[in-house]
């Protein structure tokens, strides 16, 4: 029996069913096949930094705050083998099991949420008591920029409920029926599912900075109902005809029907964003 014998070996269970040869006397080893102690900086994983957003010094003071950390690893291979038959067999975890000890993704949560559903799945995702959660994300929302990324977090993630059973959320529209001015916060509300009062709300009181944003949106997407229905709308062009600078004034007044003067008064007050949209938009003849 050299594999009781090696100090590397250890027998976890004796007297084990051996399917070869139906003998009763097979052995469980666990085998060690290397060891390794190394030091290293701490991995900070995306558990690690919600936690210190939303503990902060708490989770210091609980958990500690490593700079560097002594890692111990051991690689083990544990088998099955029969003395009588000298078969062996891995027992090692097959695949579904080894996909149920992964760590959980983050998701947000549909069901109790209260606007989108992120917080919810922050807490079950580190375990922070969603309350506590509820009450960092207002405060931090009262810093406008806080508000905004966790709106755009919040739009990169997929509801739960929607990943385990495959829907995919599609792409973003506006949205004609039950709009107020263009459908985007209608489109936004449905593509989120935010309720549309709470956008509406944001973008009012955050108006100064996404004005512009918003007329760029409506310039580029098109209605819903239009798409389903097949309608290609006209798309922006520069026109080289009648242009002053680069033709993208004369292209918004042929697609919108304004006057050119009327563009060209936007087109000086925005400038940085008119040198980007000339930037991207093609000439006609192109």
């Amino acid at each position: 029996m050299a594999f009781g014998q090696n100090k590397n070996s250890d027998i976890v269970e004796k007297d084990v069913h051996c399917p070869y040869c139906n003998s009763d006397h097979a052995i469980l080893i666990n085998k060690t096949t290397s060891k390794k102690v190394s030091l290293q900086l701490p991995a900070f994983g995306l558990k690690f930094v919600l936690s210190l957003i939303y503990l902060s010094f708490i989770h210091i003071w609980i958990n500690g705050c490593k700079i560097i950390e002594a890692i111990k690893v051991i690689d083990s291979v544990t088998y099955v083998f029969c003395p009588n038959c000298g078969n062996s067999y891995s027992m090692a975890p097959s695949e579904v099991i080894k996909e149920e000890i992964h760590e959980p993704k983050l998701y947000r949560i549909k069901k109790g949420k209260i606007c989108m559903g992120l917080c919810k799945g922050i807490s079950e995702y580190t375990g922070i008591s969603l309350l506590w959660v509820r009450i960092m994300t207002a405060f931090y929302g009262f810093t406008i920029i806080g508000a905004i990324l966790y709106f755009l977090i919040g739009m990169c993630i997929p509801y739960k409920e929607e990943a385990e059973n495959g829907i995919d959320k599609g792409k973003f529209y506006r949205i004609k029926n039950g709009k107020d001015i263009k459908g985007v916060c209608k489109g936004f509300s449905v593509y989120t599912d935010i309720p549309v009062g709470w956008v509406r709300l944001i973008t009012l009181i955050l108006s100064p900075l996404l004005v512009i944003p918003y007329f760029i949106i409506c310039a580029f997407v098109p209605y819903k109902e239009n798409a389903e229905s097949g309608i290609v709308r006209k798309k922006l062009y520069k026109v080289k005809d009648h242009k002053v600078f680069f033709g993208l004034c004369a292209g918004f007044s042929e697609r919108y029907g304004k006057s050119r003067w009327f563009w060209r008064i936007f087109g000086v007050l925005l400038f940085p964003i008119y040198l980007i949209l000339s930037a991207v938009i093609p000439t006609k003849e192109e």
